[in-house]
């Protein structure tokens, strides 16, 4: 492929723009797609040089702010993991604290309803 070097800039600040809107929609799954096109964007631009007429420091503040985006995203998954961990266990037990600050753990006892029939 013979591409100019503003052409691969192009493409790639576009392709950090369809990056950056994926992140914000929540379609995490769709990421994995954009990263052949990303590698191959960064190596045509790394091979070929920055022209004189290229925005560098542009195209790294959108590459850094989308890594802060796929960060917090990555903190918002972590704590709802927390969160359902914390809902499951309290589905078993809890813990309590009696009047002197003492702490006691109390079973939940699940009845199982279930009726069964041949």
């Amino acid at each position: 492929m013979d591409d100019t070097n503003p052409d691969v800039e192009r493409a790639l600040d576009a392709l950090l723009d369809r990056e950056r809107a994926v992140v914000l929609s929540g379609r995490l799954d769709q990421l994995s797609q954009l990263v052949p096109e990303k590698e191959a964007l960064l190596e045509r631009l790394a091979c070929s040089g920055l022209s004189a007429t290229s925005e560098p420091g542009r195209l790294m503040n959108k590459a850094i702010r989308n890594q802060e985006l796929l960060e917090n995203a990555l903190k918002g998954l972590r704590s709802v993991a927390n969160r359902i961990a914390t809902l499951r266990q309290m589905s078993r037990s809890f813990d309590t604290y009696d009047q002197s600050g003492r702490r006691a753990r109390i079973l939940v006892r699940r009845e199982h309803n279930v009726e069964r029939r041949a």
